[in-house]
Parts: structure tokens; sequence; C-alpha cells
């Protein structure tokens, strides 16, 4: 038997579980069965393994492109990666409740524009550091 084929790996919570074989259901060898974790539906089909954590980043982007481009809004993109990471950081820590914060730090240093454009020698005599020539 192969072992692939009997067990089945539920894409949201990460649970193993063997695949309906036949047994009492709405169909024997259903393609589609609920994970007995998290109820989410599980199908047979083989999906793409993502081979590591750069992968799983590139296919993030890849996602929040497409919604992006299907015009979903930016907040609501914003929020629905907050509650799925919520929920892995919970079922990580088994029996903890997590919250996810994003903090506006207010704009980064390359993006705080001068208010004036000033000769660096030109602040620094205005404020009595250098000595201003006379002519």
């Amino acid at each position: 038997m192969n072992y692939s084929a009997s067990v089945l790996r539920c894409a949201n919570c990460g649970s193993t579980f063997p695949a309906d074989d036949g047994g009492p259901g709405p169909r024997p060898g259903a393609a589609t069965q609920r994970c007995p974790v998290c109820h989410m539906p599980v199908t047979r089909e083989a999906s793409r393994h993502l081979a590591s954590a750069e992968d799983f980043g590139v296919h993030l982007g890849h996602l929040v492109a497409r919604a992006r481009a299907s015009g979903v809004p930016p907040a609501e993109i914003i929020q629905v990666l907050r509650d799925e990471l919520v929920f892995m950081a919970e079922f990580v820590h088994r029996g903890r409740q997590l919250c996810v914060q994003i903090i506006d730090l207010g704009p980064s240093e390359a993006d705080v524009a001068q208010p004036f454009d000033l000769d660096g020698r030109e602040v620094l005599s205005s404020r009595g550091h250098l000595p201003v020539s006379v002519s």
C-alpha cells in the first residue's frame, strides 16, 4: 500500500490522517474529505510541496500580487495575512492566545524631506556654531 496515497495532510493545520478508503460516508474513495482537527476540506490531489521557507515566501508574494491585481483592497489583504499569522502562531504555541500587531513607526529616514534646501554650513552658522564671515 502506498503510504502517500493512504495518508492525507491538511494544508490548513498540517495534521495527517488516513485517507477514506471506502468506509461509511457520502462516497467510497471520495476526492474530498474533512480534516478531523480543523474540519477544512482536504483533497487527494497532490499539491505542490514547498521545499523551503524561501519557496513559501515567493508563493505568498505571488498570492498577494494576484489579490492586488484582482482588486482586493490592501487593508483586507493585511487583515487576512494577520489572521493567518495569528492562526499559525497559536497552532504552534498551543494553549496560548496571541495577537499580531503592525505598528506604524512613521516615515523612514529616506522619506523624511528637509524643510529647506540649505547648505550644511548655512545651517550651522544659523545656529551659532560657525562664525559668520564679514566682508
